[in-house]
């Protein structure tokens, strides 16, 4: 599933390590189950229903049982590019309630609609939303007949944004603080002691509660593996603190093409601690992972509007690069609405990167964090 929708990623997240799938499997295995009358839970990805359903929340699709989608209803259905997509009904038919004229359904962050979706299309419908471990109802419920009306007239997408504009301020006054080359200076002075080690299954709680990361961290089978690192504090008696960061450098089999090889994914640094090096030393660790793994090359995509990551990237060598298939896809999320992101790769033939991939706690010091 690609970022900008909000549908079945990699991960089925009804347990931790209960299955892994790649989008097109969990849509047939949605299907399979919804018509023998049973719910799905799986993990959202994307950002296409922000802030109803957000990324890398569980939700649970549920048989319609027979009857019709209603108006306002989230809904799971097939894609005419053959994905799983979770979206909103915003209309029934153009001339009355004859279903075989579709239904009108739109994500609401999205700018446009999806389209008309036949009856055979919806697979089911959104009954329970969770994050963090806790129900979510706002956006589910009878409201969502409200908001459908909104998103028909062009104005849910505003009013949503507009909701997060003070916080949104904050944030971004604190993020450009932290890029101001005086206050980084001050950042890697004060910051705390930090080591950066492999995430183990026990830290999934911890990264649901902090970061809203809904990570499998269990073993993988079928042609993937991900080997999952965090940046942990340091407490004064040596003991380990809580989780500051987190990285995953994924590989996958020719299978999987465009997005085969060797992948660094969902780099994340608490927002208190980034200008500290923490994203460099996560990065760093995952490109020795992968060499270490006899990896060519590792590849990653990033948002094109964000210049940290982007500074951060051509600072380690990251330099622009993909196949065909890969630029083709990412060219779709931008003409279905999403935001553009750009695919890099970091040859490493005859590269050195410490750590390591031993993936034994480092100690992650000034002079190597930031080297």
């Amino acid at each position: 599933m690609q970022k900008g929708e909000t549908g079945a990623g990699e991960y089925v997240a009804a347990a931790p390590g209960t299955l892994t799938l790649s989008g097109a499997a969990v849509r047939e295995f949605l299907a399979a189950v919804l018509e023998r009358g049973a719910p799905f839970r799986f993990t959202a990805r994307g950002y296409s229903m922000h802030p109803f359903i957000r990324d890398a929340d569980v939700i649970t699709v549920s048989p319609l049982g027979g009857r019709a989608p209603r108006v306002g209803e989230v809904v799971a259905f097939r894609s005419g590019e053959d994905r799983l997509v979770v979206h909103r009904v915003v209309a029934a038919g153009d001339a009355g309630p004859d279903p075989t004229e579709g239904y009108l359904i739109r994500g609401d962050n999205c700018p446009e609609a999806d389209g008309r979706m036949p009856p055979e299309a919806v697979l089911g419908v959104v009954t329970r939303v969770e994050r963090g471990g806790r129900p979510k109802r706002l956006g589910i419920g009878p409201e969502g007949v409200l908001l459908a009306r909104l998103s028909r007239a062009g104005a849910l997408r505003p009013l949503t944004t507009g909701a997060y504009l003070p916080r949104r301020a904050a944030g971004g006054a604190l993020r450009r603080a932290q890029r101001a080359p005086a206050c980084r200076h001050v950042l890697r002075r004060l910051r705390p002691d930090f080591r950066v080690e492999r995430a183990r299954q026990t830290d999934e709680t911890e990264l649901s509660r902090r970061f809203g990361l809904r990570a499998d961290l269990g073993p993988r089978t079928g042609g993937m593996e991900v080997t999952a690192f965090v940046a942990r504090l340091r407490g004064n008696d040596g003991e380990a603190g809580r989780i500051i960061g987190f990285v995953e450098l994924v590989g996958r089999d020719s299978a999987a093409a465009p997005f085969d090889g060797f992948w660094i994914h969902a780099t994340m640094v608490a927002t208190r601690y980034r200008g500290m090096g923490v994203a460099e030393a996560l990065m760093r660790q995952s490109i020795a992972a992968a060499r270490d793994a006899g990896a060519d090359e590792v590849r990653l995509t990033v948002f094109a509007g964000n210049a940290p990551a982007l500074a951060l990237y051509r600072k380690l060598g990251f330099v622009p690069g993909g196949s065909a298939a890969l630029a083709e896809r990412l060219d779709a999320e931008v003409r279905r609405g999403g935001r553009r992101r750009v695919a890099l790769r970091l040859a490493l033939n005859g590269a050195a990167f410490a750590p390591s991939a031993a993936c034994a706690p480092v100690r992650v010091d000034a002079a190597e964090a930031l080297a």
